[in-house]
Protein backbone atom coordinates (compact mmCIF):
# COMPACT_ATOMS: atom_id res chain seq x y z
CA UNK A 1 0.00 0.00 0.00
CA UNK A 2 1.33 3.24 -1.26
CA UNK A 3 1.84 6.06 1.58
CA UNK A 4 0.05 9.17 1.07
CA UNK A 5 0.46 13.06 2.19
CA UNK A 6 -2.58 15.78 2.64
CA UNK A 7 -0.88 19.05 1.78
CA UNK A 8 -2.77 22.13 1.86
CA UNK A 9 -1.82 24.28 -1.33
CA UNK A 10 -1.81 28.25 -1.65
CA UNK A 11 -5.83 28.65 -1.86
CA UNK A 12 -6.68 26.16 1.27
CA UNK A 13 -7.42 22.81 -1.20
CA UNK A 14 -6.24 19.60 0.40
CA UNK A 15 -4.39 17.86 -2.21
CA UNK A 16 -2.85 14.13 -1.58
CA UNK A 17 0.72 13.37 -2.31
CA UNK A 18 2.53 10.05 -2.59
CA UNK A 19 5.31 9.38 -0.07
CA UNK A 20 7.61 9.13 -3.14
CA UNK A 21 6.61 12.39 -4.75
CA UNK A 22 7.22 14.24 -1.74
CA UNK A 23 10.39 12.84 -1.02
CA UNK A 24 11.65 13.90 -5.02
CA UNK A 25 10.08 17.26 -4.48
CA UNK A 26 12.30 17.94 -1.61
CA UNK A 27 15.63 16.29 -2.63
CA UNK A 28 14.71 18.16 -5.88
CA UNK A 29 13.84 21.75 -4.48
CA UNK A 30 14.76 22.33 -1.12
CA UNK A 31 18.18 20.76 -0.81
CA UNK A 32 19.70 17.48 -1.82
CA UNK A 33 19.10 14.26 0.35
CA UNK A 34 16.25 16.40 2.22
CA UNK A 35 13.63 13.99 0.89
CA UNK A 36 15.72 10.67 2.46
CA UNK A 37 13.96 12.18 5.97
CA UNK A 38 10.97 12.29 4.61
CA UNK A 39 11.33 8.55 3.91
CA UNK A 40 12.76 8.03 7.49
CA UNK A 41 16.18 7.19 5.67
CA UNK A 42 18.56 9.27 8.19
CA UNK A 43 21.51 7.54 6.78
CA UNK A 44 21.13 8.34 3.74
CA UNK A 45 20.04 11.65 4.98
CA UNK A 46 23.05 12.46 6.44
CA UNK A 47 25.60 11.15 3.88
CA UNK A 48 23.95 13.24 1.11
CA UNK A 49 23.48 16.27 3.12
CA UNK A 50 27.00 16.01 4.25
CA UNK A 51 28.48 16.03 0.65
CA UNK A 52 25.72 18.61 -0.77
CA UNK A 53 26.94 20.66 2.13
CA UNK A 54 30.61 20.17 1.24
CA UNK A 55 29.95 20.67 -2.50
CA UNK A 56 28.14 23.95 -1.12
CA UNK A 57 30.34 25.08 0.95
CA UNK A 58 33.18 24.61 -2.31
CA UNK A 59 31.06 26.95 -4.65
CA UNK A 60 30.46 29.40 -2.04
CA UNK A 61 34.56 29.69 -1.74
CA UNK A 62 35.21 29.88 -5.44
CA UNK A 63 32.89 32.30 -5.62
CA UNK A 64 33.92 34.73 -2.77
CA UNK A 65 37.60 34.24 -3.81
CA UNK A 66 37.04 35.18 -7.72
CA UNK A 67 34.95 38.33 -5.78
CA UNK A 68 37.73 39.32 -3.55
CA UNK A 69 40.45 38.99 -6.45
CA UNK A 70 37.93 41.31 -8.65
CA UNK A 71 37.78 43.38 -5.87
CA UNK A 72 41.49 44.00 -5.53
CA UNK A 73 41.59 44.53 -9.22
CA UNK A 74 39.26 47.07 -8.79
CA UNK A 75 40.87 48.76 -5.85
CA UNK A 76 44.15 48.68 -7.24
CA UNK A 77 42.97 50.45 -10.17
CA UNK A 78 43.97 47.86 -13.03
CA UNK A 79 40.32 47.47 -13.96
CA UNK A 80 38.07 50.18 -14.82
CA UNK A 81 35.08 50.65 -12.91
CA UNK A 82 32.72 49.25 -16.03
CA UNK A 83 30.73 46.56 -17.02
CA UNK A 84 33.14 45.67 -20.03
CA UNK A 85 36.24 45.76 -18.18
CA UNK A 86 35.09 43.62 -15.44
CA UNK A 87 34.23 40.84 -17.26
CA UNK A 88 37.08 40.88 -19.26
CA UNK A 89 38.88 40.89 -15.74
CA UNK A 90 36.63 37.85 -14.38
CA UNK A 91 37.34 35.97 -17.94
CA UNK A 92 41.18 36.24 -16.46
CA UNK A 93 39.81 35.08 -12.76
CA UNK A 94 38.11 32.13 -14.47
CA UNK A 95 41.26 31.05 -15.56
CA UNK A 96 42.64 30.60 -12.51
CA UNK A 97 43.07 27.31 -10.58
CA UNK A 98 41.16 27.22 -7.42
CA UNK A 99 41.75 23.10 -6.25
CA UNK A 100 39.21 21.03 -5.50
CA UNK A 101 36.49 23.78 -5.29
CA UNK A 102 36.53 23.83 -9.15
CA UNK A 103 34.62 20.49 -9.55
CA UNK A 104 32.28 21.62 -6.56
CA UNK A 105 29.76 22.32 -8.53
CA UNK A 106 29.91 19.12 -10.56
CA UNK A 107 30.03 17.20 -7.20
CA UNK A 108 26.43 19.40 -5.65
CA UNK A 109 25.18 18.38 -9.07
CA UNK A 110 25.97 14.98 -8.62
CA UNK A 111 24.47 14.77 -5.15
CA UNK A 112 21.64 16.71 -6.38
CA UNK A 113 20.39 14.19 -9.17
CA UNK A 114 20.98 10.88 -7.17
CA UNK A 115 19.20 11.86 -4.14
CA UNK A 116 16.59 12.12 -6.41
CA UNK A 117 16.20 9.34 -8.32
CA UNK A 118 17.24 7.39 -4.85
CA UNK A 119 14.48 9.10 -3.28
CA UNK A 120 11.98 7.86 -5.92
CA UNK A 121 13.44 4.49 -6.10
CA UNK A 122 13.42 4.09 -2.43
CA UNK A 123 9.66 5.40 -1.57
CA UNK A 124 8.21 2.88 -4.29
CA UNK A 125 9.88 -0.02 -2.16
CA UNK A 126 7.95 0.97 0.49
Amino acid sequence: MKQTVKLKTLDYKEVTVKVSYKAALMSGFVFPGLGYLTLKRYGHALVTMGLAGVCFYGLVQVSMMKAQVLLDLLMSGKVAADTLSMLKALQGISELNMGWQDYAGYGFLLCWGISVFDAIRLAKKV
